[in-house]
């Protein structure tokens, strides 16, 4: 299995403190079954600005560690990236990572409201060769009131990607309905760990795996899996339309359900 979206720097952002924590997180990840992590510390200017430079560095030093340690796992560097207006410059200017140096980039979204530029960004990094990726898109509850815009981000060749703890429930019932909804509705790509700490926040890709495999059978889970190794290698992926339009109140106040519970 590959992880595409974790947190496993050493004393960057809010991952571990200690070499030892990273360690128990990689540990953690490799008895799971994971042999790649695309490690994706926050770059994100109002909060954690963590440089690439600085990453690569990070990179380089943990490296060392798994070959002390003679851990049976691969790092990569990348960003989870804040969306801005600048995120195109900031491409530009190298101050950000792209997923193992490939055209998929990772973006999260303020939990407030969407930015009124959202469409116009993603259009333009798809302009300039880049395919953006929204992380754990369940969390936002502008998503929820506003659900034409993932269908339609979707459409136009945005990916998705969700969390596994959310996948097995850890965040209730009420939002472990709606992520299956969205895979449901063809609105899903990628499952992640968007692991931080061993205990708090954990690797659960492997019960995610099995809690999809179980619902929407073998052949979904190694879909989304398959998606993982095509960001690895930079390949394309096939994305499938979505499968439901959402116009109606009835029909939403039936989606809404699925996020708030019943």
């Amino acid at each position: 299995m590959i992880d595409i979206h974790n947190h496993l720097l050493v004393n960057v952002d809010d991952g571990p403190g200690s070499t030892v924590e990273a360690v128990d997180l990689l540990k953690q990840a490799a008895g799971q079954g994971i042999t790649d992590v695309i490690i994706t510390p926050h770059y994100d200017e109002h909060i954690f600005m963590t440089p690439a430079e600085m990453v690569l560095e990070k990179i380089s030093h943990l490296r060392d560690v798994i070959r002390r340690e003679q851990l049976d796992i691969k790092i990569y560097p990348g960003h989870e990236v804040r969306m801005s207006p600048e995120l195109i410059e900031d491409l530009k200017q190298r101050h950000i990572l792209t997923l193992n140096e490939s055209r998929y980039l990772l973006i999260e979204l303020s939990n407030a409201d969407l930015p009124n530029y959202l469409e116009n960004v993603m259009f333009d990094l798809q302009m300039e060769g880049y395919i953006p990726i929204i992380a754990h898109p369940e969390r936002y509850l502008s998503f929820i009131e506003k659900k034409e815009l993932l269908y339609r981000l979707v459409k136009k060749g945005v990916l998705i990607q969700i969390t596994a703890g959310t996948v097995c429930g850890k965040e209730g019932k009420h939002l472990k309905n709606a992520v299956f909804k969205m895979m449901k509705d063809n609105l899903v790509h990628f499952v992640a760990s968007d692991a931080h700490h061993r205990e708090s926040r954990p690797f659960m890709l492997a019960e995610a795996y099995m809690e999809i495999e179980k619902i929407l059978g073998m052949d979904y889970a190694q879909e989304l899996q398959k998606n993982a190794v095509s960001v690895l290698k930079d390949e394309e992926i096939l994305i499938k339309a979505p499968r439901i339009e959402i116009s109606n109140e009835k029909s939403r106040k039936n989606f809404l359900r699925y996020f708030k519970g019943k």
